[in-house]
């Protein structure tokens, strides 16, 4: 009711916002509160001030509705998605059905479900939060430290396998006592909370029989007079999420258990209780058992979903077999490719001696039109006719890329892309050709399939190739060879040696051993394995699963890099795995097929309905929604789709008519897709064959017009005139 002046008094003597408009659960900057002033400013009228300062901790705001946009359709399409997985993460909903259908009714009538509720006094604490004085000598540490020597032992670790390399690995070893001394005092001081917490809670229970205590410090809860209600038959049907939490600790203690005092130890939550009283028969409302509820629909919801995996697993045991498998040690040495010199005088000698073996046979550099003589919508005789049009033309000039890019039905790469070819290696026609041809423009060259037009650019002569251009190339063959006489030298003493696995091996070649875990015998396991990737041990299979513990294999195994010897540790035969053994693989497998098979119903119901006239909009406002395109190529990219993806969509929906639907398509993000084709506009072959010709022979007149311009341009007239 202030005046004007008075009110722009007010507004400039204290903080003043002017907002644009904000939509309903957004903030305001340097407000707390703000959704709340938002929610109360939205059910105002226009031009209407809150009827009350709203009240915030360190201030009073006043504030008045200037306008206000009702939510849009295109907003609540958006909103959709949001309100749908909320709707679905939800549980209460699902919780009130069930109270309101069946609990209520059977306890009135005391039947299944007896919902109970016991008031009680506790106190809880944990550990982790205490501070206590711990007295620990150096050496109550080092006795400790003695004493366990298996926590302190680093086993046999190889922590790299590389097959080019000598082994990076761990040995057996004892980690040095300074090492892990404050481990030790850890899990010592960690023991002696536990011992003190267990002491404390028997006083605090031997008080609780007569009296519960107010306080007993601030690391300890003290709660009175609380109420605990439960319906369930099973407490032990809670959700082991929540296992550690207060609440569910004493449910699945003091509803299992008719004792009136107790302690619960779950370190490092301790909890003691006094039970006051006991309701049987408790009528509940739905805010009090509502979690319960909750929690025993998901426990249902699992039962089921078990039983489901349990049957996928029968149905499929086949798939859930393991193959034989075997553990092998390894004794590897591998090229050495940098320690060896191969001196000048020794490359030049091996190039002396073996100049055969760089002899180039006679090359050719050249690019290629052809044209076929199946050619599709062209008059019969057509090929040659274009065949003889294109040679004259590249004869007289015209570009040979051009020329390739409008006729050649076969890719032709650029001049700088191109390679040198042995002619030996040609055709009979382009063989034939090119060695009568010097760097010009053949004639059409006609074969079986079609016309060629050869533009030739550079013939190199047969020759034995000069010690500069393989140098390095000799280089690197001596090398390598050398290499792998040392590799083969060192590990044939070493086989020589051996012949059945022992302990020692591991320390006598300590930089050449290799121990290998389980590996399956399965053709692609093994392929894939660490074994498998040794190039010819995968022809050694059959005598591996033949082998006894400690054998080694018959022959040194050759790899690209280097040389084994491979003995069998031990063997494992297949068999049937358990259920158990392959639970996570059987939900995986079974919740993903389900999860296929449901959103191809879905997405196949929602099709239906909307052939059916209904409006997309509407129907997928709850869903990823629909959305539509503008015009697009075969290379763009669909907005929200990653590119592969696109690629798929877009090749796909070529080849559907206007309004028809495609399969339901699966992402890579886990999630599913459909699309609709609204318009397509494409051409036929036929179109586009009659469009390139008019392109070629507007094309051909061009070029034709500047050659004619060029020469006329050159030509000389004489006139002699008579009188």
């Amino acid at each position: 009711g202030y005046e004007k002046h008075k009110k722009n008094e007010v507004l400039t003597k204290y903080e003043m916002y002017e907002l644009e408009y904000i939509p309903e659960g957004e903030k305001i900057n340097q407000i707390s509160k703000s959704e709340e002033i938002i929610r109360q400013a939205i059910e105002l009228n226009i031009q209407e001030y809150c009827k009350e300062p709203f009240e915030l901790p360190d201030r009073f705001v006043i504030f008045q509705t200037m306008d206000i946009i009702p939510a849009q359709p295109q907003n609540l399409i958006e909103a959709g998605k949001d309100v749908w997985k909320a709707y679905l993460m939800d549980s209460e909903s699902e919780a009130k059905s069930y109270f309101i259908h069946h609990i209520s009714k059977e306890l009135s009538d005391s039947l299944t479900y007896q919902c109970t509720k016991i008031v009680l006094d506790y106190v809880y604490f944990n550990i982790n939060d205490m501070e206590i004085d711990v007295d620990l000598s150096e050496e109550d540490l080092i006795d400790y430290y003695n004493n366990n020597p298996d926590k302190f032992t680093i086993n046999q670790n190889f922590q790299k396998i590389d097959f080019t390399t000598k082994a990076q690995k761990h040995k057996e070893r004892v980690v040095p006592f300074e090492q892990v001394r404050n481990d030790i005092i850890q899990c010592l001081t960690f023991a002696q909370k536990q011992k003190f917490a267990e002491d404390i809670c028997q006083e605090i229970a031997n008080e609780m029989k007569f009296s519960t205590p107010e306080f007993l410090g601030e690391n300890f809860n003290v709660k009175k007079n609380e109420e605990i209600i439960n319906f369930q038959t099973d407490i032990h049907q809670m959700d082991s999420d929540s296992c550690l939490s207060v609440n569910t600790l004493l449910k699945q203690e003091i509803f299992s258990n008719d004792a009136d005092i107790g302690i619960i130890k779950k370190p490092p939550l301790y909890i003691i209780y006094k039970i006051h009283s006991r309701i049987e028969n408790y009528q509940a409302k739905f805010s009090d058992v509502k979690s319960d509820i909750i929690t025993f629909i998901k426990a249902e919801n699992n039962k089921k979903l078990e039983s489901e995996y349990r049957n996928y697993y029968e149905k499929n045991k086949e798939k859930f077999v393991s193959k034989d498998s075997i553990k092998c040690a390894i004794i590897f040495v591998p090229q050495d490719l940098n320690n060896i010199t191969i001196s000048d005088s020794t490359i030049e000698r091996f190039y002396d001696e073996h100049r055969e073996e760089f002899f180039q046979p006679k090359q050719a550099l050249f690019q290629t039109i052809f044209i076929s003589r199946y050619r599709k919508f062209s008059k019969m005789g057509d090929s040659k006719r274009i065949a003889n049009k294109v040679a004259r033309l590249a004869k007289n000039g015209v570009d040979f890329n051009d020329l390739a890019m409008l006729f050649s039905n076969r890719i032709v790469k650029k001049e700088n892309e191109l390679k040198y070819k042995t002619i030996a290696d040609l055709s009979d026609e382009l063989k034939n050709a090119i060695y009568t041809m010097k760097k010009s423009i053949s004639e059409p060259i006609e074969n079986s399939d079609g016309f060629y037009i050869i533009k030739l650019i550079d013939i190199r002569d047969a020759r034995i190739l000069p010690f500069s251009e393989v140098k390095q190339r000799i280089r690197q063959q001596l090398t390598e060879a050398r290499s792998d006489e040392l590799a083969l030298e060192k590990i044939s003493k070493i086989d020589s040696k051996v012949n059945v696995y022992n302990d020692s091996l591991a320390e006598l070649y300590a930089d050449f051993f290799f121990k290998i875990d389980w590996i399956c015998l399965d053709k692609d396991a093994f392929q894939d394995s660490i074994l498998g990737k040794i190039s010819s041990l995968v022809n050694y299979e059959s005598e591996l699963s033949k082998l006894k513990k400690g054998q080694k294999l018959s022959a040194i195994i050759k790899s690209d890099t280097g040389y084994f010897i491979v003995f069998l540790l031990d063997r494992k035969k297949g068999r049937q795995l358990t259920y158990d053994e392959v639970y996570a693989r059987v939900k995986k497998e079974y919740n993903e097929l389900t999860q296929i098979e449901r959103n191809k119903e879905l997405s196949q119901q929602i099709i239906s309905r909307i052939k059916q006239g209904e409006n997309p909009d509407s129907l997928l406002t709850y869903f990823s929604g629909w959305h539509f395109t503008d015009w697009l190529k075969l290379n763009d990219n669909i907005p929200g789709f990653r590119k592969e993806e696109s690629r798929i969509i877009l090749e796909d929906a070529i080849n559907r008519k206007k309004g028809s639907f495609s399969h339901l398509l699966r992402l890579k993000n886990q999630g599913f897709a459909f699309y609709q084709v609204e318009d397509v506009n494409t051409i036929s072959m036929e179109k586009f064959e009659i469009e390139k010709e008019k392109f070629r022979n507007l094309y051909i007149k061009q070029k034709y017009q500047q050659w004619y311009e060029k020469y006329k341009g050159m030509a000389n007239i004489e006139i002699c005139i008579e009188s």
